[in-house]
């Protein structure tokens, strides 16, 4: 098998500058078996596509969907398979756009304004997509928690 494509293509049109696609293909103008080189080229390519086959390798193959199981599931079943995927929660307090210099001049003590007062509803997303509203709690422990206060449908209503 050619290590490269430069040993593949096996030195066609070296060393011809102008040379147009009939000389690399082996058209050059005249009519002695122009396609020779084209040839050479297209027999190599299979060549190297057969000592992949040779190696081991072979074509994926999948039943069609009429055959096998039925892939109809309950809901519930859909429900447990589903029930220990994990996704990230994340709750938005507010935000703020700012420019780079003014990031920059950041530094302990210093407060950045976000976009919301503090009566405004936190938003609340999973992997992403927002799926509610909620209010900032501090439990006993002092950590922070969300009580959720609104949960939207598939189309955030």
């Amino acid at each position: 098998m050619p290590e490269d494509f430069d040993d593949l293509l096996g030195g066609i049109g070296e060393g011809d500058e102008g040379a147009g696609m009939d000389d690399l293909l082996g058209g050059g103008g005249d009519d002695s078996g122009g396609d020779s080189a084209l040839d050479d080229l297209l027999s190599q390519a299979g060549e190297a596509s057969d000592s992949i086959d040779s190696e081991g390798l072979h074509a994926a193959s999948f039943p069609h969907a009429d055959e096998g199981e039925s892939h109809h599931h309950d809901p519930a079943q859909m429900q447990e398979l589903l029930s220990d995927v994990p996704v990230a929660i994340r709750v938005e307090f507010g935000r703020r756009k700012m420019k780079i210099r003014d990031i920059l001049h950041l530094g302990p003590g210093k407060v950045v304004e976000l976009d919301r007062s503090a009566s405004d509803p936190v938003h609340i997303y999973c992997n992403n997509k927002l799926i509610g509203e909620g209010e900032i709690m501090v439990q006993k422990d002092e950590s922070f928690c969300v009580r959720i206060t609104k949960l939207y449908d598939a189309n955030n209503h």
